[in-house]
């Protein structure tokens, strides 16, 4: 009687907390799709969410619990996804190709609905997306030099503001009411997230920027320039490049920053190699800026997509998936893409040494890695398989695989799965 009482009160819970976070007023439209099954440990929240794209009809996101390492839900999305982003530690808000953006929590994927919003007309090309400290969203639109502004309470597109040509990714940050926005042409705008204002000044960075990341304490955003080979600093209380350009290896494509050890992470696309950047010491009026700690050589092999580091500082975790130099999420969204990714490692690297410690092999287009919050689990997204391969960070073994959804749900016979692409964690 006392489990049966239980239960009923943890169905109450979970329904009234998806009622609370989603708000109310607004028309959802229900697109989960339950999983039967052992959902994994009921204690536990944590979940990775992965991004696939459906060459006959909409996308989905995959949810699998981080304690249990089951599929517990597939959320439908909308036609031709590109990008996943966080709202803070439990939503999630996805870009489909169909000038739509999906909404839902993404920490019950089983207690909870989509949202859609659709963007503004003059909105083409949407490729990224950031969430402010307020809880707006803000979307890179690189076909019509844009920004969709969608008010964190709201769910619905405002309006757009223009910023300069080719947006292509969006930083924010916890400690300032900011947005920044970089164009392929080498500059960064910045947007003021209480009204949505773009800032006169224009900040020069390097060659073909393609990644932004603040630190976490909001002091600086790390701006990744693949043309150039660096990664520029921004200083966020005076919205100024600071210091020097500091050099990574050959066309990088990625920056995880990691605040345990205060450190930022850089995917080098175009050698095998990762650069590892100090930025615990900071000091603009006694010019102390973030260096250049090391460039770690990977072994022979696929060249690198992207990479993660435990919550704990202790490792990071590169995929290797062989993907073209300079590849990146401006293009790593389609079947046709990943299909020419053909890596299937995983290199562990010591983050205390700064040396690869071994290569875990996983399936063919490992294009996309992340991190539990409980260093436990590494999630690997192998792109022309349709699986996600599950690492066990204590042995730094490969647990299992879990097959994305079918492309056709009425199929009953060697049926083509989705094509995964990007993985990313909460809380």
């Amino acid at each position: 009687m006392i489990s049966g009482s239980r239960a009923v009160l943890t169905v109450l819970f979970v329904a009234i907390l998806a009622v609370l976070v989603e708000g109310c007023g607004n028309t959802f439209r229900p697109t989960i799709v339950s999983i039967p099954g052992n959902a994994g440990d009921p204690a536990s929240l944590q979940q990775a969410v992965v991004l696939s794209t459906n060459p006959i009809g909409p996308g989905s996101a995959t949810h699998i619990n981080g304690s249990g390492d089951t599929n517990v839900g597939v959320v439908t999305v909308g036609v031709n996804p590109v990008f996943l982003a966080k709202i803070g530690s439990s939503r999630a808000v996805i870009i489909n190709g169909d000038q739509t953006l999906s909404f839902y929590l993404a920490l019950l994927p089983l207690a909870t609905a989509v949202n859609t919003v659709t963007q503004p007309a003059n909105s083409t090309t949407a490729i990224a997306a950031a969430a402010s400290s307020n809880g707006n969203i803000y979307v890179a639109n690189s076909g019509t030099n844009s920004v969709t502004v969608v008010p964190g309470n709201q769910n619905v597109a405002v309006g757009n503001v223009t910023v300069d040509p080719t947006p292509v990714a969006v930083a924010t940050n916890a400690a300032s009411n900011k947005a920044y926005v970089l164009s392929q042409g080498g500059t960064v705008r910045v947007i003021d997230t209480l009204d949505s204002a773009v800032t006169p000044a224009v900040l020069t960075v390097g060659t073909n920027p393609i990644w932004a990341v603040a630190s976490a304490d909001g002091q600086l955003v790390f701006v990744v320039n693949q043309g150039s080979n660096s990664v520029s600093l921004i200083d966020t209380l005076t919205d100024t490049v600071v210091g020097l350009p500091i050099p990574t290896g050959a066309s990088p494509n990625f920056a995880f920053y990691d605040a345990k050890l205060k450190r930022l992470y850089v995917n080098n696309s175009g050698e095998n190699s990762i650069t590892v950047i100090k930025a615990d010491q900071y000091d603009l009026v006694h010019s102390v800026f973030p260096t250049a700690l090391a460039t770690i050589p990977l072994s022979a092999g696929p060249l690198p997509t992207s990479l993660t580091v435990l919550a704990d500082g202790s490792r990071a975790y590169v995929a290797r998936g062989g993907c073209p130099a300079g590849a990146s999420h401006l293009t790593l969204h389609t079947v046709a893409a990943v299909a020419a990714c053909t890596g299937n490692l995983v290199s562990v690297v010591d983050t205390l040494g700064l040396r690869e410690l071994r290569t875990i092999t996983v399936g063919s287009g490992a294009i996309s890695i992340d991190s539990i919050v409980d260093s436990s689990r590494v999630y690997v997204v192998n792109g022309n398989l349709g699986t996600v391969s599950v690492i066990k960070t204590s042995t730094d073994s490969e647990l299992l695989r879990i097959a994305m959804p079918q492309q056709d749900p009425t199929c009953t016979s060697a049926c083509p799965l989705q094509t995964p692409f990007m993985v990313r964690t909460y809380p």
